[in-house]
């Protein structure tokens, strides 16, 4: 190697004044002085022109200006690029290379290059020429301006502002207008493959889009002198029939699943009330506006103002909340009991399969034994280990993680538990095990008052059974029922981490009864009781029965699932599930956790191995319905619905 100023620095460079290296080896001559632009320091001036026949650029150079004094002490004259003109009070500006040599302008002058913005002629400049006399050393110490050609910087002649501290205006979110929407025909869209023929996609999708359209009009109609955000236009009704339809087509390959879906999501658009309708807009298509966010207030203490009087009156509110069934009945509510006929074919399919069942937490096929096997296991292929947080989505910058350790999809249990545990969904095998019974009839007297519940389970031989039952008042939230249960089948994973149920909470409890047969003496009134056990889970539920007829209002968060393990079959039925849908619709549910945080502001479910608290989880479901409750109230008054003695009527009096 060599050094970079050596052996080429006499000789004259090959590129002569054309050369464009920064950093040249050769030899450079200044065309006004002939003096070497090699030796010493090259000096860069960033506002000089190029021509065909100026030296090449070198380094940079720091420009001075006059420090006259702007906003914040900021120099305000500075080098311009943005026209012409000398600087202000420069009288002496040295001409252009090629009016002092006498040369022609090239006609082939090269062509001008953009770099950030700006010009080359802009950016490059030609070299200043040196001070020969004594008093440039002098000269150099005061503030005067450098003389340069071309084109001035911008800040030169202009004061430097600081930035603007005003605040851009914005449309507050319930003024914003739905953007319009690419205009679509109603016909399906191309999918990988077409689960049923494409003239019968075409005719069922046209059957959902005049659901969508018909409640649309009934529902969106009717609160729009009000809330006409509520209202779909034509193109939203459309996209939102092909989003369904696609969503269906991909999801379900089966012409039967396809089928199957699409029914559901029809009977999902049927079966929606004004509450409902308003909510799943707000949620969807609406999100940005004060619709989709809770407006019920709640004080401090957690209490919600609903805006009545007293609780006869929410009470007589909360009736018109009620859930129907007949719609959601595909998605696991049960509304008729299985019949002998399928209880037997039932019972007959569970002997065929030998007692193989797959693990509810790992996914591993295993057999149940009726006792125990000659090694005292009540399961095969145990230990199991299994993420006890839910299986991630797989997200698109990156692979879903478990909440529970952060582990990607498909990787090994974080937990291990000694059996393997399975859950029955099927009404006619878990009829099976015990029958459905539908709730007593009223009986003459007094009304009985609505009632939250909720509860928890367990996993034994049998599948998921009842471990805990929680029934309290609804809306004074007085506990009429807490209790334990012995299930059926035999034990093999109370599920604590979800149930709250320990193992010392569960073999130490009481007989149901004890209590109420101890000495007065016996009893702390200051300490909450602990939890009684009954023998089984019909007897839990017969005495939850004490409390209910076919017209109470029996209300829980993702009821189907405690209706089910309780066998239960109750007609008046309120679902904060359905009354806070998805916006994605069923089988999706929002997690009562995240409910109570949205709109009661209030943390619960947080044990984490504590597990959950039953009776916790009802005053917060009861608390959601309230909610509910203040909302129908509101668009009830706006209707002009009214109270007279205690009772109300609709229209103004």
């Amino acid at each position: 190697m060599f050094s970079s100023r050596g052996l080429f620095k006499d000789k004259p460079c090959p590129g002569g004044h054309n050369c464009t290296l920064q950093n040249c080896l050769f030899k450079h001559e200044d065309l006004f002085t002939g003096q070497d632009m090699s030796v010493g320091k090259q000096e860069y001036d960033p506002a000089s022109v190029i021509t065909p026949e100026s030296p090449p650029p070198a380094k940079r150079r720091r420009l001075e200006s006059p420090e006259t004094s702007g906003q914040n002490g900021i120099q305000s004259k500075r080098l311009r690029i943005s026209d012409n003109k000398p600087l202000e009070n420069d009288s002496s500006v040295v001409p252009k290379p090629n009016e002092k040599l006498g040369i022609p302008l090239s006609s082939k002058t090269p062509p001008t290059r953009t770099m950030n913005g700006l010009s080359q002629s802009a950016i490059h400049a030609a070299p200043a020429s040196k001070q020969t006399s004594t008093s440039s050393s002098s000269s150099s110490t005061t503030n005067t301006p450098p003389r340069v050609t071309g084109k001035p910087l911008l800040s030169q002649n202009r004061p430097i502002s600081p930035p603007s501290t005003a605040r851009q205006k914005t449309t507050p979110p319930s003024q914003l207008k739905p953007k319009p929407l690419k205009a679509e025909e109603l016909i399906p869209r191309k999918v990988q493959r077409d689960p049923v023929a494409f003239p019968q996609r075409v005719f069922i999708l046209k059957q959902l889009h005049k659901q969508i359209d018909s409640i649309n009009k009934k529902l969106g109609h009717a609160s729009a002198d009000q809330q006409s955000n509520f209202l779909l236009t034509e193109q939203e009704v459309i996209k939102q029939a092909l989003d369904e339809e696609e969503s269906a087509a991909n999801s379900s390959p089966s012409g039967d699943g396809y089928k199957h879906a699409i029914q559901g999501r029809i009977g999902f658009f049927k079966g929606m009330d004004m509450s409902r309708w308003n909510g799943w807009v707000g949620s969807t298509w609406r999100a940005t506006t004060p619709a989709s966010k809770p407006t019920t207030e709640v004080t401090k203490d957690g209490k919600v103002k609903t805006g009545l009087a007293n609780k006869e009156e929410e009470i007589t509110i909360v009736k018109h909340l009620r859930t129907g069934l007949n719609s959601v009945a595909q998605y696991g509510w049960v509304i008729k009991a299985p019949t002998d006929q399928e209880i037997a074919g039932a019972k007959r399919a569970l002997a065929i399969s030998g007692g193989v069942e797959t693990c509810d937490r790992c996914g591993t096929k295993f057999t149940v034994y009726p006792g125990r096997n000659s090694e005292g296991k009540f399961t095969s292929k145990g230990p199991c280990r299994y993420h006890w947080a839910r299986a991630p989505h797989k997200r698109a910058t990156s692979e879903g993680v478990y909440d529970c350790c952060g582990a990607v999809a498909g990787s090994e249990g974080c937990t291990v538990a000694e059996d393997h545990v399975f859950k029955v969904s099927d009404p006619k095998r878990l009829a099976a095990l015990w029958q459905f019974e539908t709730t007593p009839a009223p009986k003459h007297g007094k009304e009985k008052q609505p009632v939250t519940f909720d509860c928890e389970m367990c996993y034994t031989t049998k599948g998921m059974e009842l471990v805990r039952l929680t029934a309290i008042s609804w809306p004074e939230k007085v506990v009429l029922l807490d209790i334990l249960v012995r299930p059926i089948g035999d034990l093999l994973d109370l599920n604590t981490r979800f149930s709250g149920v320990s193992k010392d909470l569960y073999y130490n409890a009481p007989s149901y009864g004890t209590r109420a047969l101890s000495p007065p003496s016996q009893i702390n009134d200051n300490e909450p009781p602990p939890l009684e056990k009954v023998a089984s889970p019909l007897a839990a539920r017969q005495l939850l029965f004490d409390f209910l007829d076919t017209e109470t209002p029996l209300i829980g968060h993702a009821i189907d699932n405690d209706l089910n393990v309780c066998r239960i079959i109750h007609p008046f039925v309120i679902d904060t599930v359905l009354l806070f849908p998805h916006p994605r619709g069923l089988p999706i549910r929002y997690k009562l956790k995240d409910l109570a945080q949205k709109y009661l502001n209030r943390k619960i479910q947080t044990g984490n191995e504590e597990g959950h608290d039953s009776r916790e989880d009802s005053e917060a479901t009861g608390d959601l319905v309230l909610v509910k409750v203040a909302e129908r109230w509101a668009d009830m008054k706006r209707k002009g619905w009214y109270w007279k003695d205690g009772k109300l009527f609709p229209g103004k009096p």
